[in-house]
């Protein structure tokens, strides 16, 4: 999806980023969805240009890719005592 972000086709990028999201969140791979959430943060926040520029959008994809990432950290963190 990055590629096509990268190509200019946001629409087509979005789609699979909804996906990969969707796919990762029934299989509960935590960092993955993450990651994706990140990735759909970076296209509001007008990365790959201004056509899907919402910056509320992108903080708040931000703010949840960011709290998935702390309880993970935390997790590892528990598991290593």
């Amino acid at each position: 999806a990055g590629v096509l972000g990268d190509r200019g086709e946001l629409d087509s990028a979005m789609h699979h980023y909804r996906r990969a999201l969707a796919l990762y969140r029934d299989v509960r791979e935590r960092r993955r969805e993450a990651q994706v959430l990140s990735n759909i943060g970076l296209v509001h926040a007008g990365y790959y240009g201004s056509s899907r520029l919402d910056p509320p959008r992108a903080t708040a994809y931000f703010d949840s890719s960011t709290a998935i990432s702390a309880a993970l950290l935390t997790y590892a963190a528990h598991a290593r005592t």
